[in-house]
């Protein structure tokens, strides 16, 4: 698996993927391709823009969005990495979130995308990565435990009895491999 960043260069499968990851599950969720306005160069141009702080909007952060492809350039999974927290992201959302096509969970998949994206951040120079996942996400936890995700503490969501937990990685112990 290899993980790209976000580009004009469209990865095989991605209408297949965009629908499977607009369902909105665990409250993460893709663009609306029902919308009139949806077009895949809009999307992408979006993600690329995201990955510039000062095009943003004063409480946006910098982000920087990948794909998970396979060996034949097949899209199989995205993550978002978000460059510094606010004090919201702090509190909820983190530094990362990440997404696994349903087709291919149950594989280690998720546990690759993040090693990979944890590797990205310790490139941009963050010493320690949050990440959230609501507390019925048992396949999220277990990515993020995989991945040397340590419990920080269980919060509710602002209005809401959900709760979520937060756990904090650091990346001293993470190895950037080369591609």
């Amino acid at each position: 698996m290899q993980l790209k960043k976000v580009s004009r260069e469209l990865p095989g499968g991605l209408m297949e993927f965009l629908d499977d990851f607009n369902k909105g599950e665990n409250g993460v969720s893709g663009p609306n391709l029902n919308s009139p306005n949806f077009s895949v160069e809009r999307y992408l141009n979006r993600l690329i823009l995201m990955e510039k702080a000062d095009q943003l909007k004063p409480d946006f952060v910098a982000m920087t969005t990948y794909w998970l492809v396979t060996p034949n350039n097949y899209v199989i999974g995205l993550s978002k990495l978000r460059h510094k927290l606010t004090k919201e992201l702090l509190n909820c959302g983190g530094h990362i979130s990440y997404y696994i096509k349903k087709s291919v969970r149950g594989k280690g998949i998720g546990t690759e995308l993040l090693n990979k994206t944890l590797q990205e951040a310790k490139k941009l120079g963050i010493s320690k990565v949050l990440l959230t996942a609501d507390i019925d996400n048992l396949a999220s936890i277990k990515v993020i435990i995989k991945n040397n995700g340590k419990l920080a503490d269980t919060r509710h969501y602002k209005d809401s009895k959900k709760m979520f937990n937060r756990y904090w990685i650091d990346l001293s112990k993470i190895k950037v491999k080369k591609s």
